[in-house]
């Protein structure tokens, strides 16, 4: 069976760098707020392994309040509904 070829820009595609403007942030996701907390990440190599974990947890926590709101702050493996 054939598939129809993926259309829109590959990541590594040769239309991914055309798709940012030098001297702005890379939009990962389309969502300003949600990129501006992934950007939280970006120094993450220059930290000890120890770190990320804690880090991990931060933007997720950070993530969780920008996309469901109403739900509240919950603590880290906090599973379930709230």
């Amino acid at each position: 069976m054939d598939e129809a070829p993926i259309e829109g820009p590959d990541a590594d595609g040769p239309d991914a760098a055309s798709a940012e403007v030098e001297g702005s942030p890379s939009s990962r996701t389309g969502d300003t707020h949600v990129d501006a907390i992934l950007t939280v990440l970006e120094d993450l190599d220059d930290e000890p392994v120890t770190q990320h974990a804690a880090r991990y947890l931060e933007v997720h926590a950070m993530l969780s309040n920008e996309l469901n709101p109403a739900a509240g702050p919950r603590g880290a493996g906090a599973h379930g509904p709230a």
